[in-house]
């Protein structure tokens, strides 16, 4: 990789706001951190293995303080989990070329933008209204973790709005349930590329270490705000943005 310190050095602050701004509402930050890196010269797979590891970090953290601030349900996160994790590793062996890949990205940035920007009412004291019919989840979550394992992404952007405007879960354990499936998803897309031979993310190395610490402190703050206080309506437009641009450069960029 032949970027220069000014390019490394604003990649990693775009990670560590990017992970506050998505820990803060349960999601690791995957489509944020594979828009902004969309503007570097990166390889797919470096740039997949980057996101799924930053990923796994981020929505971790958040899933820990969600679960601390008692707003995890096991009952509705385990049948999710159960058919998502599988499917997600089966999701990551499938192999794009780079037009696939921008294109595909592309689509799934701007389908989350939309989601963010006009179906992210707030309704911060929804209880459960209808338990999920379980073949729907179950199928909805084999969906789910085939494209976040294709795509490189943890799949709570997807899951989050599923969950709401079916009125499954109130905004605070969708966030916690959101996060449980990011994370564990993000694990098993890694461990697929991993097995595939396609993971190139280097945690040792300056590079990697930075990113890493990055996506530490921005999920950690990001986390705390979003686990005690209603989520932001502002914040989630401000991601929206991040993605309309990106989803801009890669659809009507020629070359990546």
């Amino acid at each position: 990789m032949q970027e220069s310190w000014d390019s490394n050095i604003g990649v990693a602050f775009a990670v560590l706001c990017i992970a506050a701004l998505y820990a803060s509402v349960g999601h690791g930050g995957a489509t944020g951190f594979l828009a902004v890196m969309s503007f570097t010269d990166w390889q797919p797979d470096f740039i997949t293995s980057t996101a799924l590891v930053l990923n796994a970090i981020s929505s971790g953290i958040a899933w820990l303080s969600y679960f601390r601030a008692g707003h995890f349900s096991l009952k509705l996160t385990l049948p999710i989990v159960a058919v998502s994790v599988p499917s997600a590793y089966i999701g990551a062996m499938f192999k794009m070329d780079e037009r696939q890949y921008s294109t595909a990205l592309g689509v799934v940035l701007f389908l989350v933008a939309l989601r963010l920007l006009f179906f992210s009412k707030s309704t911060s004291d929804d209880k459960f209204e209808t338990p999920p019919r379980l073949p729907l989840l179950l199928i909805s979550s084999l969906l789910l973790g085939l494209i976040s394992g294709a795509i490189g992404i943890g799949g709570g952007v997807f899951l989050s709005p599923l969950l709401v405007l079916c009125r499954w879960a109130d905004p605070k354990t969708t966030s916690a349930t959101a996060a449980a499936f990011t994370c564990l998803n993000s694990i098993s897309g890694l461990i697929s590329k991993v097995v595939s031979g396609r993971f190139l993310f280097d945690p040792f190395s300056m590079q990697g270490a930075g990113l890493i610490v990055c996506a530490l402190l921005g999920s950690a703050l990001g986390s705390r705000y979003g686990s005690k206080v209603a989520r932001s309506q502002v914040l989630m437009r401000l991601i929206a943005l991040v993605l309309f641009v990106a989803t801009c450069k890669l659809l009507f960029t020629k070359g990546h």
